[in-house]
């Protein structure tokens, strides 16, 4: 399809779902990949679902008119879908998707990095080393609609390319705390028992030392 021009789109305050914007996520593309999926109320923010159909329709149009001999077999791509849960039942909410490439490479052979500019509630800038923004967060996302056309899939859409985000209430990600591991909270052992000041002069006896010259060989590291 032919480029056509740039422009930037703010979406409704929505929750932020499977978000990767610190640091890009390189499990499928070595490359990297920033990401984050968008719920919307799909009552609440029906203009801009709307605006988003709009998009998609004069992508299947644009489509239509430079490719003539793909009209009849080309599959429109919906820009959004609603919620399942894992039952599969809908959860009352819409996804909307976002992507960003973390390294590009051109025609010509350079190399460019590229990551979300990333701001709080009050639009200072935040720091992605400091800050990991986690699922749960209320944002709202800039991006830029991409018609797309695949002649071998006969697929026809938008992609939304990632820009920035802003956000408004924050939830950090820390790896997952009990509660998502499915542990509930018992009556026992506690960290907070535990004298964090240890006599160096306690007699401690570890019998890995004995072993020393093969424990060491003996640990794996799991792969998370």
């Amino acid at each position: 399809m032919a480029k056509s021009k740039r422009v930037r789109i703010t979406t409704p305050k929505g929750i932020a779902k499977f978000p990767r914007l610190s640091s890009p996520d390189t499990k499928f593309n070595p490359d990297g990949e920033y990401r984050v999926t968008l719920l919307l109320d799909p009552e609440k923010d029906k203009e801009f679902l709307d605006e988003l159909d709009a998009m998609a329709d004069a992508a299947v149009q644009k489509a239509q008119e430079e490719n003539k001999k793909y009209r009849k077999v080309m599959q429109r791509q919906e820009p959004y879908k609603m919620e399942l849960d894992q039952d599969g039942e809908e959860t009352g909410k819409v996804e909307v998707k976002f992507k960003m490439r973390a390294h590009v490479k051109s025609k010509d052979g350079k190399e460019y990095s590229f990551a979300p500019a990333l701001f709080d509630a009050q639009g200072k800038p935040i720091d992605p080393a400091k800050i990991n923004i986690g699922g749960g967060s209320i944002i709202r996302v800039n991006f830029t609609p991409n018609p797309y056309f695949v002649a071998a899939t006969k697929a026809v859409g938008i992609s939304l390319q990632l820009n920035a985000v802003q956000v408004l209430e924050l939830v950090q990600y820390n790896g997952g705390d009990a509660a998502s591991f499915g542990f509930e909270q018992e009556e026992g052992f506690s960290v907070d028992d535990i004298d964090s000041t240890v006599d160096d002069n306690d007699d401690f006896t570890d019998d890995a030392d004995d072993d020393s010259d093969t424990a060491e060989d003996d640990i794996t590291e799991e792969d998370f």
